[in-house]
């Protein structure tokens, strides 16, 4: 799957709201932001 699509679909899941809404919209801002930001790994 290409890199421009992912975070799309990731974005398209969220609108939808659900128990996952809030963390796929972390990760898709996660994807698309650039620096260290996007290389580092989310901290408990």
């Amino acid at each position: 799957m290409p890199d421009a699509t992912g975070p799309v679909l990731i974005a398209f899941t969220a609108e939808e709201g659900g128990p996952d809404a809030e963390r796929l919209q972390l990760l898709a801002g996660l994807l698309v932001a650039p620096g260290p930001a996007a290389a580092s790994p989310p901290r408990p």
